[in-house]
């Protein structure tokens, strides 16, 4: 069923806002950590967890979700991720203690996970082939977007208000969002359920294998064992799955391959960068917020 010109640019529209919001979430919060290690008087060390949940959260359950959308329908879960990561966003800004500040963390991750899935599928789903590439060419770039207005919208809230406006301002957009998304959503294509069953343990195990991967940067034995344990049985999960969570087709192109190792490389490295940044440029360079924040535009153009 072809979707008519101006809707499927609504559904872009609608994309846009949620893939703006999630990636601007992931790089905003960088420059309010040395004003929220002071304010909630945490350590560095607990800190960095209010930056790493975050991204290690949807980096483990992003696949789990995008499977989960493709059985029970993209606008239950894209719907759903808008109000969790608004829920989310609310317990951060109104968090007064580390520990709570992270898990709220976790929480926003888990709802950003649900919009991240969904938002290619339902670009596909909205234009026509001869369109998809320009469109989803155009998600790409306000995914840059976000990355890049994170630090500087980061810097000169800090500079006129408090810290807690960064995540209280994702509230009234999710307010809009959602009643916006299950009206614009319901009856397409994105809106169909399926009859395939969903690999629960194969979800289970990705999500252990990767979080315990990624925090395997820290020397802990059991970490270790974890990712060793969880890799195995995932891989024992999916070859006996019937409609496996990790397409196993997709591991035998080497391009794809490839291209996912170096956007991991990538990633890992500009987001160490950013991380660090503001700690050097507010404290031993004493610069200002906003001024910080403009320094910490260069990384992402």
């Amino acid at each position: 069923m072809r979707m008519p010109t101006e809707k499927k640019w609504h559904v872009f529209a609608l994309v846009a806002i949620g893939v703006f919001m999630t990636t601007l979430d992931s790089s905003i919060v960088n420059i309010a950590l040395p004003t929220i290690m002071t304010d909630l008087g945490a350590t560095f060390e607990t800190v960095q967890w209010v930056v790493v949940i975050y991204l290690l959260t949807i980096s483990a359950t992003l696949l789990t979700f995008g499977r989960l959308s493709d059985i029970t329908g993209r606008r239950w879960v894209y719907c759903c991720g808008f109000i969790t990561f608004s829920v989310g966003s609310l317990c951060c800004g109104s968090s007064l203690r580390p520990f709570w500040l992270i898990l709220s963390r976790v929480l926003q991750g888990i709802g950003a996970a649900m919009i991240m899935a969904c938002s290619p599928a339902l670009v596909v789903d909205a234009f026509p082939q001869h369109e998809r590439g320009k469109a989803l060419g155009f998600v790409g770039a306000i995914v840059s977007t976000g990355l890049i207005s994170g630090p500087f919208l980061g810097g000169l809230i800090l500079q006129y208000f408090h810290w807690r406006v960064i995540f209280l301002l994702n509230i009234p957009i999710g307010i809009v969002a959602v009643p916006a998304g299950c009206r614009l959503l319901q009856g397409t294509a994105s809106d169909v359920a399926s009859r395939e069953s969903f690999d629960w343990p194969g979800a289970v195990w990705l999500a252990v294998v990767l979080f315990s991967w990624v925090v395997f940067s820290i020397p802990m034995i059991a970490l270790a064992a974890a990712t060793l344990v969880g890799t195995v049985l995932l891989v024992q999960s999916e070859r006996r799955s019937a409609h496996p969570i990790v397409d196993r087709q997709l591991l035998k192109n080497r391009f794809f391959v490839v291209s996912v190792a170096c956007a991991v490389i990538l990633f890992a490295g500009l987001f160490t960068i950013t991380f660090l940044m503001p700690f050097y440029l507010m404290r031993p360079a004493g610069l200002g917020p906003r001024a910080t924040g403009m320094v910490m535009m260069t990384p992402f153009v």
